[in-house]
């Protein structure tokens, strides 16, 4: 009786130890081994100057829509309550990632559901399809244009 016991005490033991093992993957230890990626819960903070924004879209907006003067203003104030208001969410810092990514989503269904007011729903897709990132070349435009302005 004492034998079976102790084999089944020994067989548990043992058991346990290939289970926790996991002899068939690499080991933390072992070369090759890539730990487990670590998902960031702090809040990142990435806040924007509004007119900076504004006036950085505002000519390609024009070019691309076909604006006048009076679309153009109403966009103006809208891109701008737009930019305010993701500052607004992005500056609480006891909003994690997950829900400032949900605000933020929420915020920008809205400026397009406004959008929608102003233009046709073409333009809403067209203005979506804007790269409004700005390239090199246009940099260097604009500041040359900047300089030539002061000179």
């Amino acid at each position: 009786m004492r034998r079976i016991v102790l084999f089944l005490l020994l067989g548990v033991l043992c058991g346990n130890e290939i289970i926790a093992q996991q002899l068939n993957q690499v080991q933390r230890g072992q070369r090759g081994y890539v730990p487990q990626m670590r998902l960031n819960e702090d809040t990142y903070i990435d806040l924007v100057d509004p007119y900076a924004e504004v006036d950085k879209m505002m000519p390609k907006c024009v070019t691309e829509l076909n604006l006048d003067a009076f679309e153009q203003e109403i966009m103006k104030a809208m891109l701008l309550k737009k930019f305010e208001s993701s500052n607004a969410i992005l500056s609480d810092e006891k909003n994690l990632r997950a829900d400032r990514k949900k605000k933020l989503d929420a915020l920008n269904k809205e400026f397009l559901k406004e959008l929608r007011t102003i233009l046709s729903s073409e333009e809403v897709d067209i203005f979506n399809a804007i790269d409004f990132s700005e390239s090199k070349i246009e940099k260097k435009r604009r500041k040359k244009k900047k300089k030539n302005k002061r000179n």
